[in-house]
């Protein structure tokens, strides 16, 4: 475990950098212009990225605003995941299991969930 200033990091899979946990303040104010991005990026990505549901979809900050406010409303900054109440892939895949977390492999990490429920279902 390595530790600086503004974060911790664990490693999973001996991935120091897999997990960022964040050590301060997680409530940055939002863009006026977020609900408008967020309506539009759900119309383009209406499905979670990670296990293809379409209900409870949450449009989650590949790097957290609170530690890249310049991120916020660009686009390759987001996936869509969801939080249903079986799998909750925003907190699973996006945060790690921990609200505090933030996953910089998130979208590698989706895809890999969703190749692994694909295979199990078709194959």
């Amino acid at each position: 475990m390595t530790s600086n200033i503004e974060n911790v990091n664990i490693g999973i899979d001996n991935d120091p950098d897999h997990y960022s946990y964040a050590t301060h303040k997680l409530t940055p104010s939002r863009s006026s212009k977020w609900p408008v991005l967020r309506k539009r990026w759900l119309a383009i990505q209406p499905k979670c990225q990670s296990c293809g549901k379409t209900t409870k979809l949450e449009v989650h900050h590949i790097r957290p605003v609170h530690l890249y406010p310049e991120l916020e409303l660009a686009e390759d900054n987001l996936i869509t995941l969801c939080e249903n109440p079986v799998f909750n892939c925003h907190f699973v895949i996006g945060h790690g299991l921990n609200w505090l977390a933030w996953n910089p492999n998130v979208i590698n990490d989706a895809m890999s969930m969703e190749t692994s429920i694909n295979n199990k279902l078709f194959n």
